[in-house]
């Protein structure tokens, strides 16, 4: 009988084994061993994946709560709270630092795809439609009859930017995007984007994007502003983390986020960017509440751009 039990567990996969022979085993009683493959269900579909942003669902007889997946803080994904602390817990103690970050790195990129698929798949339904009014990367910042586009409970279809977008050319007449293009790597992923969102749009269409103004917190750090950068960071009226403490601290929080953003803009650089995509018509706006954020009012670059009219 041992020796048959010692072979079953030489069969069973080294991610499975470190929760289901330690003490993970005891903490969730009569349950089957858990393993990584748990979170990508062989009889998920493309168009449901196995993601939870937001709220609770009932599964393994026990509540499991929305949480920081351990892929990325990009992606949420369902696990029991104590259960995706052991094992982050246990990846982050026996990896090498570098491949425990490759494999976040991994993981979030097969969940994107995955969600991408099935946005994919979404936008079929739009193949014929004309006159779209897209909103790229809109978070929690729907806007009624409009396509809204975004990785997050709400949106109508999850789409990889960096992908191409699946609709047919010149199908939209507006094309909105505030405070996602940071998060798309410079040149590269920025150009690509930019040039399916020209693609995208009718003659004469609209392209209008808000992204942080770089050129404010610069200038606050350069001692020629009025403090008031510095003292919205400070306060808590822009997030901080805790360790941000001194103005280079929260000027590095600025560009980085923690890594999650990719590059900084002002004026000239964004106005670079959209004339090489093709646009033309290029100038600073100023808020719109019609369309912008009330909270990204402060500190707001909002640009608009026109794709030129076709030549009869």
């Amino acid at each position: 009988m041992r020796q048959a039990a010692q072979g079953a567990a030489h069969a069973r996969p080294r991610a499975e084994l470190a929760v289901a022979d330690g003490p993970l085993a005891d903490r969730v009683p009569n349950q089957r061993p858990f393993s990584l493959a748990d979170r990508w269900p062989r009889n998920t579909s493309p168009d449901r994946p196995c993601v939870r942003f937001e709220g609770a669902t009932q599964g393994m007889g026990e509540t499991r709560l929305a949480t920081e997946s351990i892929v990325s803080p990009l992606v949420k994904a369902t696990l029991p709270v104590g259960l995706y602390k052991t094992v982050d817990s246990s990846l982050r103690k026996s990896l090498p630092v570098g491949l425990y970050k490759a494999i976040r790195l991994l993981g979030k990129e097969i969940m994107l795809h995955r969600l991408h698929r099935a946005g994919v798949k979404r936008a079929k339904a739009y193949a014929e439609k004309r006159g779209l009014k897209l909103n790229i990367g809109c978070g929690p910042n729907r806007k009624e009859g409009w396509l809204n586009i975004d990785l997050s409970p709400g949106a109508e279809f999850s789409l990889d930017m960096r992908e191409r977008i699946p609709l047919p050319d010149g199908s939209a007449t507006i094309i909105y995007s505030e405070h996602f293009l940071i998060f798309l790597d410079y040149p590269d992923d920025v150009n690509h984007f930019l040039r399916e969102c020209y693609r995208v749009l009718e003659s004469g269409g609209i392209f209008r994007v808000g992204v942080p103004d770089t050129r404010w917190p610069l200038l606050e750090y350069a001692g020629l502003g009025d403090g008031q950068w510095l003292h919205n960071c400070k306060t808590g009226e822009y997030y901080r983390p805790e360790w941000c403490k001194t103005p280079l601290d929260h000027l590095n929080y600025h560009f980085r986020a923690e890594t999650e953003h990719r590059y900084a803009y002002d004026f000239d650089t964004m106005e670079y960017a959209l004339e090489e995509a093709g646009f033309v018509e290029i100038n600073q706006c100023g808020f719109d509440p019609a369309l912008d954020a009330k909270n990204r009012e402060v500190g707001t670059l909002y640009v608009n751009a026109r794709k030129p009219s076709a030549v009869l």
